[in-house]
């Protein structure tokens, strides 16, 4: 059984890169919650995608009406902490760049 109880706060960035790479996350997070709070269309949301589907467009298929959403650039590794045996990362990061960063210190 575990006994490491979760962090109670989220975890920051200890070192001046992991600290200017936070600063940019905040200002992506800024301009998506700008973006959803002006938003004058009640269509439905959904993330826009790097890829296209490999499936044949259906007729009115409410998906191609939807509203996109921009987090392509979501994709930073903020931080990889060896001592504190943590990596600080958006969710857009491919999970090969998590490996390349993180196995050199046996995360």
């Amino acid at each position: 059984m575990n006994d490491i109880a979760p962090p109670t706060k989220p975890l920051r960035p200890t070192t001046p890169e992991g600290e200017r790479q936070e600063r940019e996350h905040e200002r992506k997070v800024a301009r998506v919650a700008d973006q959803l709070r002006n938003r004058r269309s009640t269509a439905p949301l959904s993330r826009q995608k790097r890829v296209v589907s490999h499936q044949v467009p259906k007729v009115n298929d409410k998906k191609h009406t939807d509203e996109k959403v921009n987090l392509l650039d979501f994709d930073q590794v903020i931080e990889v902490d060896p001592v504190r045996r943590i990596c600080i990362a958006e969710p857009g990061v491919p999970f090969c760049e998590l490996v390349d960063k993180t196995l050199p210190f046996g995360l």
